[in-house]
């Protein structure tokens, strides 16, 4: 060590004295002191130029995606109600409520705008939705909306405006999004239209959020969310999360926080499940979801950390079932088998592979990837619809005449308590839409007793006595409608024809 380093750290660290003291040392030379300052890494002008750069990536990203951004109030049309002197109850003149702002993002140069489904409704919690939309532009044109579909369990819906001039966004690639990468947040926080608010990706696949009534209920069971710490607050729902590009990676949608303003915990709904399902709200109306008739312990679905290490993936979710005659039955998949990809999309938990069945169009030939025995093996099958699958689930026997699944269902008669009696029949699971039972009130819950006053002893019973013919010739149906209690209910007679 240098002498004068050596001074220096003595001087810091003696005590400081006066008088006499100081007297006996006035002969010696003072110690010099120097400051240290410690270089910087590089040159200021470099650390601009990559902070400049870095500005105008933002600064491309929200000129891409501004244009594309609306603001939504929803509004609910109310009578005002007043008393006369008499005391009556007078209806007063319609009044129009503000009950909401959320915002949007156009997605074509047809007018269609994504947004959440709770920014369309007046009450998420018992689902009703706005009497009127009004869809404020970014260039502040403003347009009443027309609502194309809502699809609560996964909080995301379409509306529509008919304008001119429209600039529609981009969708990314949100399973290819990593952790750590930046993007932006855009919509209207508290009202405030065109904010702009920069953040990184904290987490991917986060599940339904927890603590919050809006994502915990049964409808609610399809969503997984992108989490940022760009700032998200109240009146950014239903707006881009996006990328540097500009294209969508995620629809904003909810905040964690204690406060109610941002804390860092914002999250979104993932492009690929936000484009599959407005596309065919778009397309339909609805949202048809697959199903390929497998399932997974639900206390523990996924394989423990040791095993995913053994087999070099991230993780994956074990089957405990897979139902006979159904698609994943069909393309060889047994019980054990541990998937690993669907459809493209990793499914390292259950929530994942739940989310991509979900999300696969029925009708399509998905590839999946498992592993059975240690080894790696690969499989197509092809997707259906989860209405039908769930059928097949229950071992319903569809009616095509009828337009009807039914399965097997005994009613006991009972008198005083006691049963006296057991009538079978089939039980209506499901309505097909534009059917013969649908057309003429069948529903759901319906036990079908008798045709032409021929008893049905079930499900496989009623398929053998009724045919396409038969409808056409006209048939007469004997049935019970069960109350809520499931005791008591009514029995009467359906004359179904053939279609004029």
């Amino acid at each position: 060590m240098h002498a004068r380093s050596v001074l220096f750290a003595l001087a810091l660290a003696a005590p400081v004295v006066s008088g006499p003291a100081r007297a006996a040392t006035e002969s010696q030379p003072e110690p010099r002191i120097e400051t240290i300052r410690p270089e910087r890494p590089g040159p200021v002008d470099a650390d601009l130029d990559f902070a400049r750069r870095l500005s105008n990536a933002f600064a491309h990203a929200a000129d891409r995606i501004e244009p594309a951004v609306v603001h939504i109030t929803s509004a609910e049309r109310t009578r005002q109600l007043r008393r006369d002197r008499f005391g009556r109850v007078l209806r007063g003149p319609e009044v129009e409520q503000q009950t909401g702002l959320g915002s949007g993002v156009i997605i074509d140069d047809l007018g269609h705008i994504v947004t959440n489904a709770h920014v369309v409704t007046y009450d998420p919690r018992t689902g009703n939705l706005a009497d009127r939309l009004v869809v404020r532009l970014a260039d502040g044109r403003e347009y009443d909306a027309q609502l194309i579909g809502s699809d609560p369990a996964s909080d995301l819906a379409v509306v529509r405006v008919e304008a001119e001039g429209l600039t529609a966004a981009s969708w990314g690639d949100s399973e290819g999004a990593s952790v750590g990468q930046w993007v932006l947040a855009v919509g209207s926080p508290f009202g405030f239209d065109q904010t702009v608010t920069a953040g990184i990706i904290s987490s991917k696949a986060r599940p339904p959020l927890s603590g919050n009534d809006r994502f915990n209920t049964d409808d609610m069971r399809f969503q997984e969310f992108i989490q940022t710490d760009a700032a998200i607050n109240p009146g950014n729902s239903g707006g881009p999360l996006v990328d540097l590009e500009g294209r969508i990676v995620g629809i904003n949608t909810a905040i964690a926080s204690r406060s109610g303003g941002n804390n860092g915990l914002g999250f979104a709904i993932p492009a690929d499940i936000a484009r599959a399902v407005t596309d065919r709200i778009i397309e339909t109306g609805r949202v048809d979801r697959g199903y390929i008739g497998v399932g997974w312990n639900i206390e523990h679905p996924e394989i423990d950390p040791e095993l995913a290490r053994t087999l070099a993936i991230p993780g994956g979710v074990r089957l405990d079932r897979v139902i006979e005659g159904g698609p994943g039955d069909e393309a060889g998949l047994e019980t054990g088998d541990i998937i690993v990809r669907f459809g493209g999309r990793s499914t390292e938990n259950a929530n994942r592979l739940r989310n991509a069945i979900a999300i696969a169009l029925p009708g399509a030939e998905v590839d999946v990837e498992y592993f059975r025995d240690g080894r790696r093996r690969d499989t197509t099958l092809r997707v259906i619809d989860r209405e039908t699958g769930l059928m097949i689930a229950a071992q319903a026997r569809e009616i095509p005449a009828l337009g009807v699944y039914a399965g097997n269902r005994a009613l006991e008669m009972t008198r005083n308590g006691r049963v006296i009696d057991t009538i079978r029949g089939a039980e209506v699971l499901r309505v097909t839409p534009g059917g013969a039972a649908e057309r003429y009130g069948i529903e759901p819950g319906d036990v079908i007793l008798e045709i032409d006053s021929r008893s049905i002893d079930g499900a496989e019973d009623l398929a053998r006595s009724i045919d396409e013919r038969d409808i056409e010739r006209g048939v007469t149906v004997d049935l019970f409608r069960p109350s809520g209690n499931g005791r008591a209910g009514i029995r009467g007679t359906v004359e179904i024809r053939a279609e004029d």
